[in-house]
């Protein structure tokens, strides 16, 4: 009993230390030289690109696995415009 409870424990920690840093921080490494990365909260970032396109990024965070990709017209990202993805997430 007291080993399961210090592995939950262990395990959360060890989660919650990956989202201890400032999201734009710990989503650097997605945005592309070309990008400027505007926005970024705990699974997604707003992304200006070259070609002046607004693009939305959402992942699982935990492991950076995307899972959506918008495009938008506007720097409001109201207008959809262009290409949209959506990927299948499998937990394990």
């Amino acid at each position: 009993m007291k080993s399961s409870l210090l592995l939950c424990l262990l395990s959360v920690l060890s989660i919650s230390s990956t989202f201890a840093q400032k999201p734009k921080k710990y989503f650097a490494d997605q945005v592309g030289k070309d990008e400027k990365m505007l926005f970024a909260d705990y699974q997604s970032i707003l992304i200006k690109t070259a070609d002046g396109a607004f693009v939305q990024k959402i992942y699982y965070p935990e492991k950076k696995q995307i899972t959506h990709l918008l495009t938008f017209k506007d720097d409001k990202f109201k207008i959809l415009d262009g290409l949209y993805k959506d990927w299948k997430v499998r937990p394990f």
